[in-house]
Order: structure tokens, then C-alpha cells, then sequence
């Protein structure tokens, strides 16, 4: 019997083993994640017109005259100070996660996914461990086709 606990321990360590040796050539967390939200929003046919700080852009679509803002937050809620900077009665706030978009970021929802698609990229279904920001959109409410647009494109 002790022989048995024994090898099915080894079992497990080499399988352990073995998925990080499958692992190289995968992707990095959050590897350039300012760089791919960029290409997906120019993708949808937004245009850069600048990038205030590291983690924010400005953008403007051609079904709207005005610009707007999108970030890059920690699903953890530590920028959070950085969403009430953007908060008004004329924007629509869009949060953008591993195919989800919410009006609002539920932490456990975001917690929820992340450790899912963490999972999956750990046993190989997933190519890409899940990154650890959220993309948001403060949109204009007065550009109804903005609002409704499907952002989901901008998730990893």
C-alpha cells in the first residue's frame, strides 16, 4: 500500500512536470496588453488620437464625432480611483473582460473568469494565461452606436 501512495505521488510530480515542459511557446500574462487592446480597437475602426498616461487612450470612431476614453485596470480594483475620474451623467461606462461586458466590474464575476481561464490555460485548453487588467470604455451617451456596439472584441 505504501508502495502504491508512493508511485501515485511521482505520478502527480511528473505530471506537474510534464505541463510546464508543454507550457514553452505559450504566451505570457499580460505580455504587451496596451499593444493588443490598440490593434483590436483600430481592428474595429477606432482611431488613436493619443495616449493621456500609459494605461489610457483616446479614441475616435467614425460613428461618432467625439472622442472617448479607454483604460486598462486591474481586475483586483486597485484603479479604481481612476474609473471615478470618468464618471458622468453624459458617459456610458463599458468594463470588457475575457468576452464579458458589464456596465459595472463585479469583482467576483472578474475573479470568477480569471480563475477559470486560469485553470483551462493550465491544463491546455486556453493558449494565453488570462491577463490580469480589464479593459473600459467611457463612451458618449449621445453615441447611441457606440453604446450598443459589441466590445466584446476587445477581450483576449
Amino acid at each position: 500500500m505504501k508502495t502504491l501512495v508512493r508511485a501515485a505521488f511521482v505520478l502527480v510530480i511528473l505530471l506537474g512536470l510534464a505541463s510546464q515542459v508543454i507550457r514553452p511557446g505559450r504566451g505570457d500574462d499580460d505580455r504587451d496588453t496596451m499593444g493588443a487592446l490598440v490593434g483590436r480597437l483600430e481592428h474595429q475602426g477606432v482611431q488613436i488620437e493619443g495616449f493621456p498616461t500609459p494605461q489610457t487612450l483616446i479614441g475616435r470612431s467614425p460613428r461618432c464625432e467625439q472622442p472617448f476614453l479607454v483604460a486598462l485596470l486591474a481586475i483586483d480594483g486597485t484603479d479604481d480611483n481612476a474609473i471615478a475620474s470618468s464618471a458622468s451623467p453624459e458617459i456610458v461606462q463599458r468594463y470588457v473582460y475575457l468576452g464579458a461586458v458589464a456596465p459595472a466590474p463585479s469583482r467576483a464575476a472578474l475573479t470568477l473568469r480569471w480563475a477559470w481561464a486560469t485553470w483551462r490555460f493550465n491544463i491546455g485548453l486556453r493558449q494565453d494565461k488570462p491577463p490580469h487588467r480589464l479593459a473600459m470604455l467611457a463612451l458618449p451617451r449621445a453615441c447611441a452606436d457606440l453604446t450598443t456596439a459589441d466590445w466584446s472584441v476587445l477581450s483576449p
